[in-house]
């Protein structure tokens, strides 16, 4: 049986988990009163909706008073209709009178309107039972939660549910209403009951969430989706600054809830990658966006994440932005801004093997001039305060990261042959293209994607939106011009548009195609008059005629006539999966090659064959490089295996060699200074494509596309083993002219990365080198060209003119770090390919850090033992010592070394080993003498040889050498008849394995003593320390002996004879 009580609350509005919603009320107005239906009382509440049949003229009183103003409830309105006019008795506790009174009580409104209202009379005191609520609220102060807990839940059970009108808003009338403070005291009218707020205040835990009345947000933050949080949280990949943007907040919140899924999450979270709505464009940002984006971000990171010092950098570096914005303009500013802000969540500094967050708040001077050169080269200094590719800038539909124009994408259309009387006679027939109906364009293809991440200005955007293909469509857009066709074969347009319907004129023969359009003579951009004068006036002739020949008729890349026999008329092996990867890249260069005429095409292969006879491909495929990004290849190199050779099978890479000046030869160079230098940088654009090859070598060199048509190449291509020889001829030649022409200490070359030397005294500026490369015919890539300053990076490290050091770039050492760290973890496997790839890396540091290539042979025993390169293998024990050897070391190196002395100092050292008697070491006119022991070949490493005992007189050279106070910094020559130590020391690594390992302990006495060591030949006819070697000590005397202390694991194998 349900409580007339509770029945009658059913009635009031319910909150949107469904049940009423609690407020208190003020105080009653005096219940002795009797209410007249004629006469408003300007004490009591009102109903929202007027009386239809009272007068609405007669002035409303209630509107005087100040206790609560504003409306009531639908419910209470109809409640008040059905409330009769005469005067009664009423009980508090009586639910037909409650349902009228407390409603507006409970909401404390009152409606200005001039209809009658009821008054509330004080009713006879009656004693009742306690009601549930009651009950319930006993309970709680008694502390029985259970109880009240019970009774709550059996309370709100009973109430009915009570359905929200869905024209709610409608069928209220608009009032204008004053909202007033509500005073809420102890003991008010009836209300909604409720638990009671627990009055400590006292935080609760559940699960790790803690719980605390009153503590909240401000309710205005947006928030991220996981993966930006994370990455926020840890401050490590990519954090764009587009993402505080509120509104793009908003919305990719709302996507993340309507589109999150388990298994995308656990995607996501193991393959680093984001998935969501689509971040904006951080290139495209305009300067307000910028701007503001700048005020959301430095508030989050400060307030919701608590990164005080962060927000300090922050207004520092976008401080600094700010004044190169006002000097250089905004996207020096903003490409500057990205790069740092990028750089410093990928790369963080270690020191003493903790790793810090990067400080992005001083000013970089590469980075800046990094950022003015792209700036430069994309033609953006001329913006001063505005982002071009921002939407509705003149750029938009440019590619903003790399400020490239949109590729003009054409239907390639072969032109068929009209006659008059064919089109005049069946025009509706007609073999020429289809006409698009000038009424409306019709689409040709599926317009695209059209999904949560679609943008509808993606028309309009060019490059940078989202959409099906490269192709602009718009499918209200009308078209009132037919489009332009295109010869397949001759890439020419017509200068007229086409003709439509009746207007169709007859193609005369003089105009009709005759058929493909081919290369008929070798092509260069080179001037090479300039050229052939450059090397005249600079004696360099007839040392480099080969290169004026090679402009002029094409470099031969060694590759022989010949054929794969009559089962082959043509070789056109697919394509790797891997040229997938970089599917989009390789049609966009095709397009560009194809417009400067360095490629020639499409055609079929039933055409190439007609002009060529025999001809064959080579396989595109596609690496990922160093900085994550993919670059494509030819593979000269395929087949691999069987019976078909290779193109680069014929050609012998001895024919094609080429200058490299590697990191010794620039190290010698800077040993030999003793004068502060300034460092430039020049590189060639698209090297290998500015150089052109032979006719006869096309057939041989071509391209088949993802459409399985054929490209001619006429340029050198990456892959070929003559590609680096024959661009090396040139850019030798060059690179003389260069260091001739101007005042310059040296220059030199790796590939198409140029270093100029120059002094501090020389007035030579990088601008008159381009403007004379340029006079040559030389294009340089802007973007990485650097003027002349102390430090430059060359081949992979930093090199310092002025202080003469060379060191590791920092985030180079963090890839490195991070990447034998993955090594180092238990119960991982790995494969053949990163296995290759950590030895490659390693071994390019060991130029700079040469004591660690002996902890190189593990790692690439571990690669030749490999059988099955597809299957992972677990890193062996030997590997992972020599792993976590240059792990530490990297982790506590000193990013700058500074070069080693030029000069090795002859002291007379002199070492030799005999397994008869032992090992002899001379040092000048003192000497030492070591006697094996019986057991010296048992034990650890049992079968020693004469190789270990020659590295041994090494080592126990050097602590001679520490003995009589050798001098750090210095390099000393050793003289030893023995080859595998000979080799061992210029090396810095041996085959021999015990020979390694007794070097690895060398090394680290090495660095101990800040010394190191050369090997020079002796006969052993000549060496000094022979005799000694074989016990015989007559020639030496006795007060010029050394006495050392042994090395404990030699004790057991040899002892110093007195």
């Amino acid at each position: 049986m349900s409580n007339p009580n509770l029945q009658s609350l059913s009635n009031q509005p319910k909150n949107p988990v469904g049940r009423e919603t609690p407020e208190p009320v003020t105080d009653m107005t005096n219940p002795s009163e009797t209410s007249n239906p004629s006469t408003p009382n300007p004490h009591s509440s009102t109903s929202g909706n007027p009386d239809p049949t009272h007068n609405t003229s007669e002035p409303n009183t209630a509107k005087t008073n100040p206790t609560r103003k504003g409306r009531t409830t639908r419910a209470a309105s109809k409640q008040q209709e059905r409330t009769p006019t005469t005067t009664k008795s009423v009980d508090p506790n009586d639910s037909s009178q409650i349902a009228v009174r407390d409603i507006a009580a409970a909401l404390g409104t009152e409606t200005p309107s001039d209809e009658p209202t009821i008054k509330e009379v004080q009713p006879p005191t009656v004693q009742t039972e306690p009601t549930d609520d009651e009950v319930a609220f006993k309970a709680q102060e008694d502390g029985d939660e259970r109880t009240a807990t019970m009774f709550f839940d059996i309370h709100h059970s009973l109430l009915p549910p009570t359905r929200a009108s869905k024209n709610l808003d409608r069928l209220r009338p608009t009032i204008l209403t004053t909202i007033e403070p509500i005073e809420i005291k102890e003991g008010s009218g009836p209300i909604m009951p409720m638990k009671r707020r627990p009055t400590d205040g006292q935080p609760t835990e559940v699960r790790h969430l803690k719980f605390k009345w009153g503590t909240s947000n401000d309710h205005s933050d947006g928030g991220f989706a996981p993966y930006f949080h994370k990455n926020i949280l840890e401050l490590k990949g990519p954090i764009p600054l587009t993402i505080f943007n509120k509104a793009w907040q908003a919305r990719a919140l709302l996507w993340h809830s309507a589109n999150h899924s388990s298994s995308a999450a656990e995607k996501a979270e193991k393959s680093l990658r984001y998935y969501g709505l689509a971040v904006p464009d951080k290139y495209a940002q305009s300067h307000s966006d910028w701007t503001l984006n700048y005020g959301v971000f430095h508030e989050t990171m400060k307030t919701s994440y608590k990164y005080e010092t962060l927000a300090e950098w922050i207004l520092i570096h976008k401080a600094n932005c700010d004044r190169m914005l006002s000097k250089d303009g905004f996207m020096v500013a903003l490409r500057y801004d990205i790069k740092m802000r990028t750089n410093a969540w990928q790369f963080k500094p270690t020191i003493d093997g903790v790793e810090y967050v990067s400080d992005f708040s001083e000013v970089q001077q590469d980075t800046y001039e990094e950022a003015y050169s792209e700036a430069r080269a994309n033609g953006e200094l001329i913006f001063k305060t505005i982002n071009p590719y921002a939407i509705g800038g003149p750029r938009e539909k440019w590619e903003a990261a790399t400020g490239t124009p949109p590729t003009r994408t054409t239907t390639v259309t072969q032109t068929p042959k009209v006659t008059a009387q064919s089109t005049l006679a069946n025009s509706t027939s007609t073999s020429l293209p289809a006409k698009p109906n000038p009424g409306k364009q019709q689409p040709t293809s599926n317009p695209g994607y059209q999904g949560n991440n679609y943008n509808p200005n993606f028309r309009n955007r060019g490059g940078r939106g989202q959409g099906g293909g490269p192709r602009e469509y718009d499918q209200n857009q009308v078209t009132t011009k037919a489009p332009e066709y295109m010869s397949r074969n001759t890439g020419d347009f017509p200068s007229e548009t086409e003709p439509t319907g009746s207007e169709v004129e007859p193609v005369s023969e003089q105009s009709k195609p005759s058929g493909p359009t081919w290369p008929e003579k070798v092509s260069c951009e080179m001037n090479i008059a300039e050229w052939k004068t450059a090397l005249e006036r600079n004696d360099l002739l007839p040392e480099f005629n080969d290169v004026i020949d090679g402009f002029t008729h094409g470099f031969h890349q060694g590759i022989p006539d010949h054929h794969l026999g009559e089962a082959h008329p043509y070789f056109t092996p697919p394509n790797h999966k891997s040229a997938l990867m970089a599917r989009e890249k390789i049609e966009e260069t095709i397009t560009k090659e194809l417009a400067a005429k360095r490629m020639y095409g499409p055609y079929s292969k039933e055409q190439v064959f007609q002009k060529f006879g025999f001809f064959r491909t080579n396989p595109l495929g596609a690496t990922v490089n160093s900085d994550g990004s993919v670059r494509p290849i030819n593979d000269l190199s395929f087949p691999h295996e069987g019976d078909i050779p290779s193109v680069n099978s014929f050609v012998d890479k001895e024919d094609y060699q080429t200058s490299w000046d590697h990191f010794d030869k620039v190290s010698i160079f800077f040993r030999r200074q003793t004068q502060p230098l300034l460092l430039a940088i020049f590189d060639w654009e698209k090297a290998y494509r500015q150089v052109p090859t032979a006719m006869t070598q096309w057939p041989y060199l071509m391209v088949q596309d993802f459409k399985e048509q054929i490209l001619i190449d006429t340029r050198i291509t990456f892959g070929g083993v003559a590609g680096c020889g024959s661009f090396g001829r040139p850019a030798d030649a060059w690179k003389q002219i260069m260091w001739k022409e101007f005042d310059l200490v040296q220059v030199f070359r790796w590939v198409d990365d140029n270093l100029f030397i120059k002094t501090h005294e020389s007035q030579l500026t990088l601008d008159h080198i381009v403007e004379r490369s340029t006079e040559l015919g030389v294009k340089t890539n802007p973007s990485k060209i650097s003027p002349f300053k102390e430090e430059q990076k060359y081949i992979g490290f930093i090199w310092n003119g002025s202080k003469r050091t060379v060191r590791l770039p920092t985030e180079k050492k963090y890839e490195r770090v991070q990447q034998l760290k993955a090594f180092l973890q238990p119960d991982t496997v790995f494969t053949f390919n990163q296995v290759e790839v950590l030895a490659g890396r390693l071994n390019h540091v060991s130029s700079l850090l040469p004591q660690l290539r002996c902890y190189l042979n593990a790692i690439y025993r571990w690669l030749y033992g490999w059988h099955n390169r597809r299957h992972p293998l677990p890193v062996p024990a030997d590997a992972k010592e020599d792993i976590e050897m240059w792990f530490q070391t990297l982790l506590s190196y000193d990013e700058t070394r500074i070069i080693r002395s030029p000069s090795p100092t002859e002291i007379g050292w002199v070492g030799d080993a005999s397994t008869g008697f032992g090992i002899g070491i001379l040092v000048g006119s003192r000497w030492a003498q070591f006697q094996l022991t019986k057991e010296w070949r048992f034990g650890p490493g049992s079968d020693q040889d004469i190789g270990w005992l020659e590295t041994v007189a090494v080592r126990l050279g050097l602590l001679v050498l520490a003995k009589l106070g050798a001098l750090p910094g210095k390099q000393f020559i050793v003289w030893t008849d023995n080859t595998t130590t000979e080799n061992l020391i210029k090396k810095r690594k041996s085959k021999h394995s015990h020979a390694n390992k007794e070097w690895k302990t060398i090394q680290a006495l090495l660095v101990k003593m800040q010394i190191d060591i050369v090997s020079k030949r002796v006969t052993s006819n000549s060496n000094a320390a022979d005799a000694l070697s074989r016990g015989d000590r007559s020639r030496h005397r006795p007060g010029d002996m050394v006495v050392i202390e042994l090395p404990p694991d030699l004790e057991n194998r040899m002892f110093q004879s007195y």
